[in-house]
C-alpha cells in the first residue's frame, strides 16, 4: 500500500521544482532491508510479503504527512523529506527509522529479525537530481559494508566506489572467459605443532 517508482519519481520531480524555485532543500532516504532473503527462503513469498506490508506501515509511522515513501524494489523504499532541515535533524529521522525496522517482526507464531541500511543524499547538496537516487543508493551500499543496519551520508567518494565495484564485476567474467584466474591451496598450520591442520582456497 505504498505508491511505486513512478509515483514517487513524479514526487521526487515536484519537490526538485520547489528547491530550485526558492531557499530550500531536501533529503532522499534509500533503505534497503539487511537479511530480507532468508525469509523468503525460509517462510516463502507470501510470508515475506507480510513482512514487506509491516516495513510499510512502520516507515508511514517514522514520516511526516509531508514525506513521500514508496517501494520501488523487491526490499527498497526510498523517503522523500521535501522539507529537510540540517543534516542532524535528517540523521534523527534515519536512525528512528533504522530502530524502528531493528524490532522484531511476528511471523508464524515467531519473531524475524531484519533490520536496514540507509543512504542518504541531499538536493542541492549532492549535486544536480537526475543522480540523486544513484547517489544515495552508492550510500547505502557504504552502510552495508558497514556491516548494516546504520546509514550513512553520500559523499563524492562514494561513486568512485561504485565505479570500482562495477569495473571489478566487468573484469572478472573478462577473466573467466579468457582463463586469467588460478586455483591456489595455502596450508593453515597449527603453530604449537607446526602441523598443517588445515587448508585455504585462493583463486587468484
Amino acid at each position: 500500500r505504498l505508491p511505486t517508482r513512478t509515483h514517487f519519481e513524479s514526487q521526487l520531480a515536484a519537490a526538485v521544482a520547489r528547491c530550485d524555485a526558492g531557499p530550500s532543500k531536501l533529503a532522499l532516504l534509500f533503505i534497503d532491508l539487511d537479511g530480507f532473503k532468508p525469509v523468503n527462503d525460509t517462510f516463502g513469498h507470501s510470508a515475506g510479503d507480510r513482512v514487506l506490508r509491516s516495513v510499510g506501515r512502520r516507515l508511514k509511522r517514522c514520516t511526516e504527512s509531508s514525506d513521500v515513501v514508496a517501494r520501488v524494489g523487491g526490499d527498497e523504499f526510498p523517503v522523500l523529506l521535501s522539507e529537510a532541515g540540517s543534516q542532524e535533524a535528517v540523521a534523527q529521522r534515519a536512525q528512528k527509522i533504522v530502530d524502528a525496522l531493528a524490532r522484531p517482526f511476528e511471523l508464524e507464531d515467531r519473531q524475524v529479525g531484519i533490520g536496514c541500511s540507509i543512504g542518504i543524499a541531499f538536493y542541492p547538496d549532492s549535486g544536480q537530481h537526475t543522480k540523486l537516487v544513484s547517489r544515495a543508493d552508492a550510500a547505502m551500499y557504504s552502510a552495508k559494508r558497514a556491516g548494516g543496519g546504520g546509514f550513512c551520508f553520500f559523499v563524492p567518494a562514494m561513486e568512485d566506489d561504485a565505479r570500482d565495484r562495477f569495473d571489478l564485476l566487468r573484469d572478472l567474467r573478462v577473466a573467466l572467459d579468457n582463463s586469467e584466474l588460478e586455483l591456489y591451496y595455502q596450508p593453515k598450520m597449527d603453530a604449537a605443532t607446526g602441523k598443517v591442520t588445515a587448508a585455504e582456497a585462493l583463486l587468484r
